[in-house]
């Protein structure tokens, strides 16, 4: 397992920077990043994600903390979702209840709701968790690329528990816990080896 005290002080050390949060270090690209960890250190990144938070805090630098599956409970309780899905899940299989959940998480009403809180709340850097948790309803990966016109002026982190890596097809990939390859490739940053 690598050592995740050193990213804990590359991360503290980026994201205290005057670059990272005004986006100037990157030559005008969107401030996406992502910090991809091994699922074995996800308590270890839990506790380590929670630390840093307090550390910047004592420095002026607001995170606001974002779990994918959190929210898309929350969008599904707003949006009347919930009594719908717990109303079918006793008369469906369990494929095509997934498949119910999923057609909601692809919803560009549900990426409008993440896209608020990216756009409205009060912070200056952006961090989403959750990944994992919210498999196989969602994929980070099709999140990311719906919220792309959203993530423009504060940097936005990814904690990924997977891999970031070179894709066949030239560009990056993130493969959720270093098995699950993505469909896509992506324009973010690696925010250990990048920035």
């Amino acid at each position: 397992m690598r050592d995740y005290s050193k990213d804990s002080d590359k991360l503290y050390s980026v994201m205290k920077s005057q670059a990272f949060l005004q986006s100037t270090s990157i030559g005008g690209e969107t401030p996406t990043y992502i910090y991809a960890y091994e699922i074995e250190a996800s308590e270890i990144v839990e506790d380590m994600l929670s630390k840093l938070e307090k550390k910047l805090a004592l420095d002026g630098i607001r995170l606001y903390m974002f779990d994918m599956f959190e929210a898309f409970t929350s969008f599904c309780k707003e949006a009347g979702y919930l009594d719908f899905l717990l109303e079918i899940e006793e008369e469906t299989d369990k494929e095509e209840f997934l498949e119910n959940i999923q057609g909601i998480a692809e919803n560009s009403d549900f990426a409008s709701f993440v896209g608020d809180k990216v756009e409205n709340e009060d912070y200056d850097i952006f961090v989403m968790t959750g990944a994992g948790k919210a498999y196989p309803i969602l994929r980070a990966h099709m999140l990311l690329e719906k919220l792309q016109d959203y993530i423009k002026r504060r940097p936005f982190v990814l904690f990924f528990p997977g891999e970031y890596v070179k894709s066949t097809s030239g560009g990056i990939a993130l493969n959720l816990f270093g098995k699950l390859p993505s469909d896509g490739s992506y324009r973010a940053f690696d925010i250990i080896k990048e920035v």
